[in-house]
């Protein structure tokens, strides 16, 4: 039976606008689902967040169920949190899912080692070794298998892969010190044994120290090869005047998550004042900013570890901390005098708390000793001469442990200083960087050939509004 003529323009009408809803409507589905994902992300690396990343990882997983990424992300937030059986029965259905994926290979092995099932950790660690045969430590962990099987010659033979992809791990060179020792290789075994002890020399009050559980296959499946869907339309925007009187050479803006809401509130400086807009929209009369003056800069950051960001306010006087008390502001302590041009908050000794960089012609580092306060740790830190005018945090190796950062000077080249663990950092000279940058868009730009700026926590920059 044929159709009327007329009947197909609206067919075709009808079937177009069901195919573009049900794009629509899958396009929101995969941003709600970046959205859980990179809130599950940010509470993994949280230690105090760990149980929020299983709730957000486990609704990713349920939008998701056929995805492998999702599932060794929720495996892995329940591992984290101590839930092992059923973080494992998570990884061991990721694993079926996608057998090519090193994640659940690698951490399958570590947990049933943890539970003494040695036969089943081996076949992960040889399957993660045929996927990655370049990781050091599952070579390691092969060798402490293969060793307790009695199986000498082949855990020699592992032990020496781990040492050759990495020569500083110690633990290889202890474990073959020991075999080689039984093995009536005494040249062999002092070797070792000398390389070992500087080993452990270099990592001695490692705030990090080595862990032979752990590698990059160890963290939240994040590839970069998968970006987030496009918006599902162009964004607007428009001109919106907040307030008057921000001007100078010394204005500037914050944006902070004040108290955990859903949209990012705004701090401007300027004109000799500051002013709190909750929501980026809204003056806040009492928000302990008013009676600040002089203001050079003003930098978040969460220095007690209790989710809402404080404050590094930078004045012509000197640097100051101001805490965030349910989205009000109280002055904590003045943390140095001197003149700075901004400040950049970094865990440089991996403690778990944010230490402060103060940047200016004298920088200053100040380790966050919690309760007790700030303590001058500038003689412990590479600074080179020079005026420091702004600094950003820079991830030279993403998924990485360090934490490096780049510095701009006014009378010579950019510095890159890297994170070399341990609380020793290492000055690099960044020639790309020239004398007298100082925007971060610069410092980005500038540093882009090398690494990238991290974009964690809050941020500031110098526009202002009028």
């Amino acid at each position: 039976m044929s159709l009327p003529g007329k009947l197909f323009p609206v067919i075709i009408a009808i079937c177009g606008s069901a195919w573009l809803i049900h794009s629509q409507v899958d396009r929101a589905r995969e941003a709600q689902i970046w959205e859980h994902r990179n809130l599950g992300k940010a509470f993994y690396e949280n230690p105090t967040t760990q149980q929020q990343a299983v709730v957000e990882f486990r609704t990713a997983l349920e939008m998701a169920p056929g995805s492998a990424r999702e599932r060794v992300n929720y495996g892995l937030a329940l591992l984290r949190v101590g839930e092992l059986a059923p973080g494992i029965a998570e990884l061991e259905k990721a694993q079926k899912q996608d057998p090519k994926l090193p994640h659940a290979w690698f951490n399958l092995g570590v947990a049933y080692k943890r539970q003494s099932e040695f036969d089943k950790a081996l076949v992960e660690f040889e399957g993660m070794a045929r996927l990655v045969p370049t990781e050091p430590v599952t070579h390691y962990q092969l060798g402490t298998l293969l060793k307790m099987k009695g199986e000498t010659a082949a855990a020699i033979k592992q032990f020496e892969t781990a040492r050759d992809l990495d020569p500083l791990l110690a633990a290889p060179h202890f474990q073959l010190y020991g075999l080689y020792r039984q093995g009536n290789r005494p040249a062999d075994a002092a070797t070792e044994l000398r390389v070992f002890q500087e080993a452990k020399q270099r990592q001695e009050g490692a705030a990090i120290p080595e862990d032979m559980d752990w590698c990059s296959y160890s963290e939240i499946y994040d590839p970069i090869d998968a970006p987030p869907p496009p918006p599902l339309a162009a964004p607007v925007y428009r001109d919106e005047k907040l307030a008057t009187g921000f001007t100078g050479g010394e204005a500037g803006l914050a944006l902070l998550d004040l108290d955990g809401g859903p949209r990012p509130s705004l701090i401007a400086w300027g004109g000799g004042r500051a002013q709190l807009f909750r929501n980026g929209k809204t003056p806040v009369p009492d928000s302990g900013l008013e009676t600040l003056r002089d203001v050079v800069s003003i930098v978040p950051g969460d220095y007690d570890n209790d989710g809402l960001p404080d404050l590094c306010v930078i004045s012509r006087a000197g640097a100051a901390l101001y805490r965030n008390v349910n989205g009000h502001f109280h002055k904590r302590a003045d943390l140095a005098a001197g003149v700075y041009h901004t400040a950049v908050w970094l865990d440089y000794d991996h403690d778990y708390d944010e230490d402060l960089f103060l940047i200016g012609p004298q920088s200053k580092l100040l380790r966050n000793n919690g309760e007790a306060g700030f303590s001058d740790e500038t003689a412990h830190f590479p600074f080179v001469n020079g005026h420091a005018r702004d600094a950003v945090r820079f991830d030279l190796e993403p998924d990485t442990p360090g934490f490096d950062l780049v510095i701009t000077y006014d009378d010579r080249p950019g510095v890159l200083y890297r994170d070399r663990l341990v609380g020793h950092y290492e000055a690099v000279p960044l020639p790309a960087l020239p004398a007298g940058v100082n925007r971060k868009e610069h410092l980005s730009a500038g540093a882009g050939a090398e690494g990238r700026a991290s974009r964690k926590g809050s941020s500031n920059g110098r526009a202002a509004p009028t």
